[in-house]
C-alpha cells in the first residue's frame, strides 16, 4: 500500500480495516456477569488491599515500559548501526510477524503448563534475550534474528493478562480488576518510549542504544520477577484451599462416627439429650489452615516448586 497509495491513505485503510473488524466482535460478544456473579463495579477499591494484586499490576507496568520501549526503537536502533530506512522497516515488520506467530503458542502452552508458570518464563526469556541478543547485534541477519524471537515473546503481557488475572482475582472480581489494570497502565505506555529517547546517546555511535537495551531488558526482568512471586502465593493459595477441604472432610467423617445411637435423643435427661442431638446433627467446624501463603520462607519455597499454576 505504501508504494501504491501513499502513508496517508495505508494509515486510513488500516483504520477502517480495524474499525470494521473491531465493530463487528464487539456486537457478537455476549457477557456473562449473570452465570459467574461478577462485581458490576468498574473500580473494586479494595483489591488494592491485596499483595497479589499489587505484584500483577506491577508486571503489567514493567511489561509496558519495555514492550513500547522495544517496538518503537527498533527500527531506529537499526538506523544506528549503519541500516537503511528500507531494511529498518522489514525489521519492524518482522518484530510484527513474530508476535502474530508467537501468540497462539503462548495461549497453547498456558493452557497446558500453566497460565503463571508461561507468562512469568516467557517475560523472563524476553527480557533475556534483549541483554544477551540485542546488544551485540550488528548484522542485518542478526538483528532481523532478534526481532523475529523476541517478536514472539514480547507480546506475552496482552496474550496472558486476562486468564492471568482470573487465576489470581477469580471471575468475579475479574471485570473490576481489568478495568483498574487498563487505567494503570496509561502513565508507562505514556512515557516509556520518551524514556527511551532520554536514555539514548547520540554519541556513542554503534552503541548509541545500549542503555535503552539494559532499560528494556531489565524491565521485562522485574515484571517477570513480580509474577514470580504470585506464582509463590498462588501454589501456596492452592495448597490452603486443598488442606482446608480435608479437614473438612476428616471433621465429618468424625462427627459421623461419634453419632449416638437411635433413641438416645428421645431417652433420659432432655436437657442432656437435647445438647448431644445438636451436637450430633451439626457437623465439627473445620481446622483452621496451618499454610499461610504469604509466609516468607514458604513463599520462596513455593516459588521454585514445580506446579501448574
Amino acid at each position: 500500500m505504501l508504494p501504491r497509495l501513499g502513508l496517508s491513505w495505508a494509515f486510513r485503510i488500516l483504520g477502517i480495516i480495524v474499525f470494521v473488524v473491531n465493530l463487528v466482535c464487539g456486537n457478537l460478544l455476549k457477557d456473562r456477569n449473570k452465570a459467574v456473579g461478577s462485581r458490576l463495579k468498574p473500580f473494586h477499591l479494595p483489591l488494592f488491599r491485596r499483595p497479589e494484586f499489587i505484584l500483577f499490576l506491577g508486571w503489567g507496568i514493567f511489561s509496558m515500559l519495555g514492550y513500547v520501549s522495544l517496538l518503537f526503537s527498533l527500527a531506529s536502533f537499526s538506523l544506528s548501526v549503519g541500516l537503511s530506512s528500507h531494511q529498518g522497516s522489514i525489521v519492524s515488520a518482522l518484530l510484527n510477524l513474530g508476535q502474530g506467530l508467537g501468540r497462539p503458542f503462548v495461549g497453547m502452552f498456558s493452557d497446558r503448563f500453566g497460565r503463571i508458570n508461561i507468562a512469568t518464563v516467557l517475560s523472563f526469556l524476553c527480557g533475556l534475550f534483549c541483554l544477551v541478543i540485542w546488544i551485540f547485534a550488528r548484522s542485518m541477519g542478526v538483528i532481523c534474528f532478534f526481532a523475529v524471537l523476541v517478536g514472539t515473546v514480547s507480546g506475552t503481557y496482552w496474550a496472558t493478562v486476562s486468564p492471568v488475572l482470573a487465576e489470581i482475582l477469580g471471575l468475579k472480581d475479574l471485570p473490576s480488576g481489568l478495568s483498574i489494570n487498563w487505567l494503570i497502565l496509561v502513565p508507562p505506555t505514556t512515557v516509556s518510549e520518551a524514556i527511551a529517547l532520554v536514555l539514548r546517546d547520540n554519541s556513542a555511535g554503534h552503541s548509541a542504544y545500549l542503555r535503552v537495551q539494559l532499560f528494556t531488558g531489565f524491565m521485562y526482568i522485574g515484571g517477570a520477577l513480580c509474577l514470580w512471586v504470585v506464582r509463590g502465593w498462588k501454589v501456596g493459595e492452592i495448597a490452603q484451599a486443598e488442606e482446608g477441604r480435608s479437614n473438612s472432610v476428616s471433621a465429618n467423617e468424625t462427627s459421623l462416627t461419634e453419632k449416638p445411637p437411635t433413641g438416645t435423643c428421645q431417652s433420659g435427661n432432655a436437657e442432656k439429650d437435647g445438647a448431644e442431638c445438636k451436637s450430633a446433627e451439626h457437623p465439627l467446624p473445620s481446622k483452621t489452615s496451618s499454610i499461610n501463603p504469604w509466609a516468607p520462607f514458604g513463599l520462596i519455597r513455593r516459588m521454585i516448586a514445580w506446579k501448574r499454576v
